[in-house]
């Protein structure tokens, strides 16, 4: 096969050898840079978009992880009152009403507010959570008039 070419190629005129030689110069360099050079750097690309969201989401997990060191030496909470009790307390000197509080069988208490506004809603939750009592569920609905309606599960750190 290689040697019926090359008969083909030395039968060509020198003019049709160079025409040739030129397109096969013209192919080689479109192989080259579709079949080569565009894959890769398209790859590169890709890789370092996937290196940067990774960078990304480690510096995430990182910052939420230096969040949650403190609460892990700190300890269980220190609750002078059953859990239930504490909340109940709690919520009224926040202003909060509570419709529901029961206890659930992992140590936990669920309570419901019928309404609450958004702000200090999360702030009481946040000032519950810096004294130890964690949120292992919150589900909260909009009641259309600027104020949520809010189910809980709560339980105290360590228990």
């Amino acid at each position: 096969m290689i040697g019926a070419l090359g008969r083909w190629f030395t039968a060509l005129s020198p003019r049709e050898r160079a025409l040739i030689g030129i397109a096969a110069l013209l192919l080689a360099g479109i192989v080259g840079w579709f079949g080569i050079v565009r894959p890769a750097t398209i790859g590169l690309e890709q890789a370092r978009a996937r290196h940067a969201a990774a960078a990304q989401q480690l510096a995430t997990v990182q910052g939420q992880l230096a969040a949650l060191t403190p609460l892990a030496k700190a300890g269980p909470a220190k609750l002078n009152a059953p859990l239930d009790t504490v909340l109940r307390e709690r919520a009224t000197l926040a202003g909060f009403t509570l419709s529901t509080v029961s206890a659930q069988s992992d140590n936990g208490v669920l309570i419901a507010l019928p309404a609450a506004r958004p702000r200090a809603l999360f702030g009481w939750i946040a000032a519950l959570e810096a004294d130890g009592i964690l949120v292992q569920q919150l589900q909260v609905t909009d009641n259309g008039d600027q104020t949520l309606s809010v189910s809980v599960t709560l339980r105290a750190r360590g228990l």
